[in-house]
């Protein structure tokens, strides 16, 4: 499992798009295949919503001196 943390890296989400993308790839069979399609596009949106969202190490560390 991820820590708790990972879930906001936006380059973990595209590279698990990018390989749900290169399974879906070898798929033959429609269905499976646009499942794992539709799979890696959600992927993508969690790498978007991470990079939006994200704050870089500085400003954390930053906050946190601040804070005490």
């Amino acid at each position: 499992m991820p820590s708790d943390a990972s879930w906001q890296n936006a380059r973990m989400w595209r590279m698990r798009a990018a390989e749900t993308r290169a399974i879906a790839d070898e798929m033959k069979a429609p269905q499976p295949k646009a499942m794992m399609l539709r799979i890696a596009d959600e992927y993508d949106r969690l790498a978007e919503w991470a990079e939006k969202n994200s704050i870089s190490w500085w400003d954390k560390k930053r906050n946190a001196s601040n804070a005490g």
